[in-house]
């Protein structure tokens, strides 16, 4: 299949026409199928362009290139899989993507592709499993069986054969097609709770030749490189696949957090000093504002409250928890994440904020640097907000959950500490997620992020929420929206006040 550009179309003027076809390089032959990379290069102009494209015998799509001195608009998406073929209005957020103003950015956080739903199920959809996994718990997994020749074959051709169903998706493939994305992955890419088992079982060898695989995929459908090619956004010195990106003065750090994931670390010594270089190199750009994506939540809830929730209701979900930055044996790690991020922002003085899905719920955590916070001089780079959305095709936190941990949280604030002097909490959204609901912590609905920069460099965040389906009729979507200031000096003196409760309106200041 060829490809070309049909039209260029902004409001003054197209710029320079590409003299020649877009390259085409074959990333994956596997029978009679290709997996193709078109390397198409726009020059930007001063003014925002339509970009009009075709593939020989398909229609026509288009995306949106922002001016040169434009505010980009962003989106953040994850878990994106139905996990019921009888879920018959998962699409209905994507379907409701097309109707938004178009953005030029779409960002995937974490499991676009679910090798783990009852189809496909990667452990029982491969007959050569049987016995691997007994009645279906992870905890009971056997490592003796060896990872085979042709259990190879058989996992090369389930991820091929699930990404090609994914992505073929209608609702999926149109946004696909008209929003140019960046992609990291999470567990589900490779399968639930991949990293955070125990070591006889994370390091088997059916585990290493399932997550071979499994990586190898990710980098063709999801990065559009091969493994043994990476691409140019790749970070380099590192051994897992973290990128970085740059759009109109925003950069963006995606963090692979799973490749070199296990129960005792996240990244690799390696890997964190490949990102403070990063970071270092960063400081000599003119970004005003990082996003920096993080899988799992910075800061998702009670961590406590959690465990006790799912207690006796038999939910095979330790790995889960183990995946969470607040568990006790990923904590100091947490501690350098994060006061590298603060270091970046004092340095550079501008705003870092982490993108982060996982948990099918909306929320925002305000993390917070006390001991900068309480200079006198001191400016809101001293607080990063983690901006959380999930899901936008799984099904969401169950309601009644939600309003649990909510009224934990109005019972006593919850403060998390990250280390002696960094403290974090959950953000409390002005309104609920109708007319009648009052305020909440999380927005317990299926949803998706938008991001939309204003000319002084303020971050408007947007949350479209599903609402309650009627028979027969997708639920309505709403919006719920916080902004987020730009850089500033001294605009509050009350930031370590904030930090304990969130719910003054110098916490608002604060974002």
């Amino acid at each position: 299949s060829e490809m070309c550009i049909r039209d260029r179309v902004s409001t003054q003027s197209t710029g320079p026409e590409p003299k020649s076809p877009p390259k085409k390089q074959t990333l994956l032959q596997k029978g009679e199928h290709h997996v193709l990379r078109y390397d198409l290069t726009i020059q930007q102009t001063d003014n925002e362009q339509t970009v009009t494209y075709q593939f020989s015998g398909d229609q026509e799509y288009s995306f949106r290139v922002p001016g040169l001195n434009q505010p980009p608009r962003f989106a953040y998406v994850s878990c994106a899989a139905a996990e019921s073929e009888l879920d018959l209005r998962s699409d209905n957020l994507w379907l409701h993507m097309k109707t938004i103003e178009p953005n030029h950015l779409l960002i995937h956080g974490g499991d676009q592709v679910y090798t783990d739903l009852p189809h496909p199920f990667i452990w029982t959809m491969i007959p050569r499993f049987a016995g691997y996994v007994a009645t279906g718990l992870k905890t009971l997994f056997d490592t003796s069986k060896p990872f085979t020749p042709e259990l190879d074959v058989d996992v090369d051709d389930f991820y091929f054969h699930m990404y090609r169903r994914f992505w073929s998706q209608q609702s999926v493939r149109h946004i696909l097609a008209s929003t140019p994305s960046i992609m990291m992955w999470d567990d589900h890419e490779i399968f639930d709770g991949y990293g955070s088992f125990y070591d006889e079982v994370q390091f088997s060898d059916t585990f290493k030749g399932v997550f071979k695989i499994a990586q190898k995929y990710f980098s063709v459908f999801q990065l559009g490189s091969t493994l043994e090619s990476p691409s140019s956004t790749t970070i380099p010195n590192q051994d897992a696949l973290s990128q970085e990106y740059y759009l109109n003065k925003v950069a963006i750090l995606s963090l692979d957090m799973r490749t070199e994931r296990n129960r005792n670390q996240i990244l690799s010594p390696k890997s964190w000093e490949a990102v403070q270089t990063s970071l270092n190199n960063l400081l000599n750009s003119d970004i005003h504002h990082l996003f920096v994506l993080s899988g799992v939540p910075v800061l998702y809830d009670n961590f406590e409250l959690v465990s006790q929730l799912i207690a006796g209701h038999n939910f095979d979900i330790e790995d889960d928890l183990t995946d969470h930055w607040a568990h006790p044996t990923h904590v100091k790690e947490l501690e350098l994440f994060v006061t590298k991020l603060f270091d970046f922002a004092a340095t550079k003085k501008i705003r870092v904020s982490i993108l982060s899905g996982d948990v099918h719920a909306g929320c925002m955590a305000v993390i917070v640097d006390d001991n900068r916070a309480k200079q006198p001089d001191h400016d809101n780079s001293c607080v990063i907000n983690n901006l959380t959305s999930s899901a936008i095709g799984s099904m969401s936190l169950p309601r009644v959950f939600a309003s649990l941990l909510d009224t934990q949280i109005t019972l006593t604030p919850f403060k998390y500490c990250v280390g002696q002097n960094i403290h974090a909490g959950l953000h409390k959204f002005k309104f609920g997620l109708t007319s009648l609901t009052p305020p909440t912590y999380h927005l317990a609905s299926r949803n998706f992020l938008t991001m939309k920069f204003e000319q002084d460099h303020s971050l408007t965040a947007t949350w479209h929420v599903e609402g309650r389906p009627m028979i027969g009729v997708p639920g309505k979507v709403s919006t719920v929206t916080e902004k987020i200031l730009p850089y500033t000096v001294g605009k509050t003196n009350d930031v370590s006040y904030c930090c304990l409760l969130y719910t003054s309106d110098a916490a608002d200041d604060l974002l």
